[in-house]
């Protein structure tokens, strides 16, 4: 799915307020770790979880303070069949 950015981590939040979508999925992963983890935000929580990812991810998305944890994808959707169906195909 390509290097991801902060920036476009950030626009897909908005975009996905701006459409009206009910979820932003995130998939995070971690060295170690067989699957990624797969993280399903609420819009209500658009704001705030934003604001922490933005608190604790580098610009590319790589952990603050954890090594070897990362955002690998997101996306937006009005379901989690949406949000499965491109983040685990």
């Amino acid at each position: 799915m390509g290097s991801l950015t902060l920036e476009y981590l950030s626009c897909t939040f908005e975009r996905a307020k701006e459409l009206d979508y009910q979820y932003v999925g995130v998939q995070i992963e971690i060295d170690g770790f067989i699957k990624p983890e797969i993280i399903i935000n609420q819009v209500d929580n658009f704001e705030s979880l934003l604001a922490y990812y933005k608190k604790t991810f580098k610009k590319n998305l790589t952990h603050k303070y954890i090594k070897g944890k990362r955002i690998s994808a997101v996306t937006f959707g009005n379901s989690f069949s949406d949000i499965e169906r491109y983040l685990i195909g």
